[in-house]
């Protein structure tokens, strides 16, 4: 991924704090640091999860959902991945 492109969802992350995202969502620290390597799965797209959504919520909508999920549209065609 490009160094210069600045990463809103590890922002996010470390504002958050990945004990508590790690919590309320869920999964592993692995898994919460991997959103900000991978971006957000397609599920949220599908609406089958809501991470965007809850990250959003825990920031107390300081980082909002629709922000995020376009920064994962950014990270996945940075990484030449298809959604």
């Amino acid at each position: 991924m490009d160094k210069k492109h600045d990463n809103l969802i590890k922002k996010a992350i470390t504002s958050i704090g990945v004990g508590l995202l790690r919590k309320e969502l869920n999964i592993t620290r692995m898994g919460v640091y991997r959103f900000a390597r991978d971006g957000f799965p397609k599920t949220e797209w599908t609406e089958e999860t809501s991470y965007a959504k809850i990250f959003e919520r825990l920031s107390k909508r300081k980082y909002k959902a629709k922000d995020l999920l376009e920064e994962s549209l950014i990270i996945r065609l940075l990484k030449k991945e298809k959604i």
